[in-house]
């Protein structure tokens, strides 16, 4: 789609395009390092030399970074405040007092509700690497450019999905990563409610976290989100969080906590299963094993939501063990379903049908 304006020919409106066109170079630059000025040229139906000028006064106005020679060229959105340094995981140190410290300063001037969804992500995650890593040092970096905000916090510990793994019984990473993006999972249930990498995902625009061989990531827009689960090799030792987030996103704190509470108790009761990562490698969802596991817990909350994404079929034991036999012991969990293809939803009604005569 070309962008059109057909004020473009008045002083005032060349300087709103110019205005827009930028914006979308700053937006996409780190996306798209190396194709930024042909794209740009596309989207707004300019020459490439006419769109190479915009990314040049970006370039000399500080905000853009060029690296490269000729058409080599790989652009950046450049650091407007950027710190790395190491902390020594010692009794006494605090979360609080290193945001307060060491990291509020370089935010300065960021929107209320940004600088709220940083400061509750950053606190939680390096008080994980405090209380649960098991390490004697985590590195911060903290980047802020004209578009968004970067925090990332790295330990060398036992790493989170060996931690689970070990401390809860979990088969694999995949299955990990699936009870973490559920919620309240914590090897500590008596001094941590496991509700901070569940929220903290959900509030930022982009959350990664690398440990071992599994790298995992939940990307939201305003409209859409992205759930990816990788291997990586040779793996990554301890953990390795990062969170990205724009100046001008419009997601409140207090937003994301009320979408999975009831407003009559004003609990954490709601939550959304991503039905795909409860499987192991290589695995169907057929048999009733399976099923107890993707229930695990279940009985925590009051409101489930189960996304079939990217699941073609589910077995009948399977669908019978979720949509049969769970409510029935757990009359108080509400089960919902979204994404489902045709063939798992005739599953679905062939075994709740069976419960309703």
């Amino acid at each position: 789609m070309v962008d059109k304006d057909t004020h473009a020919d008045t002083t005032g409106g060349r300087r709103q395009r110019g205005a827009r066109i930028r914006r979308f170079v700053l937006e996409h630059v780190d996306e798209y390092p190396s194709s930024i000025v042909g794209l740009t040229a596309e989207r707004f139906g300019m020459s490439r030399q006419m769109a190479h000028k915009h990314v040049r006064k970006l370039i000399d106005d500080g905000l853009v970074e060029a690296a490269g020679r000729t058409k080599g060229f790989r652009y950046s959105a450049a650091a407007l405040s950027e710190e790395y340094f190491t902390l020594a995981i010692v009794p006494g140190l605090s979360e609080s007092d290193v945001w307060r410290e060491r990291v509020a300063p370089l935010l300065s001037g960021l929107p209320g509700n940004v600088a709220a969804i940083c400061e509750y992500g950053f606190t939680e995650i390096l008080n994980n690497a405090i209380e649960h890593s098991g390490a004697e040092k985590a590195r911060v970096r903290v980047r802020m450019d004209a578009n968004r905000v970067r925090l990332a916090v790295f330990d060398q510990g036992i790493g989170i999905f060996e931690k689970l793994r070990r401390d809860r019984h979990i088969e694999d990473d995949q299955v990990a990563v699936y009870e973490l993006l559920k919620g309240k999972m914590t090897t500590d249930p008596d001094s941590h409610s496991g509700q901070g990498i569940f929220f903290t995902s959900r509030a930022f625009d982009r959350f990664c976290i690398l440990s071992g061989a599994t790298y995992f990531s939940y990307s939201r827009t305003d409209h859409s989100r992205s759930i990816a689960v990788s291997r990586r090799e040779p793996p990554a030792y301890g953990t390795s969080v990062v969170m990205e987030i724009r100046h001008d996103a419009t997601t409140r704190l207090s937003e994301v906590f009320r979408e999975f509470a009831d407003a009559d108790i004003d609990a954490f009761t709601r939550t959304q299963s991503v039905v795909r990562l409860a499987a192991c490698e290589g695995e169907h969802f057929v048999s009733r094993s399976q099923a107890r596991r993707l229930l695990s817990r279940f009985e925590e909350f009051r409101d489930v939501t189960l996304d079939f994404e990217g699941v073609e079929f589910i077995g009948q034991g399977f669908a019978d063990e979720v949509f049969r036999v769970f409510p029935s012991a757990h009359p108080s969990v509400a089960l919902h379903t979204v994404n489902t293809n045709d063939d798992v939803a005739r599953m679905i009604r062939w075994v709740t049908a069976r419960s309703a005569k």
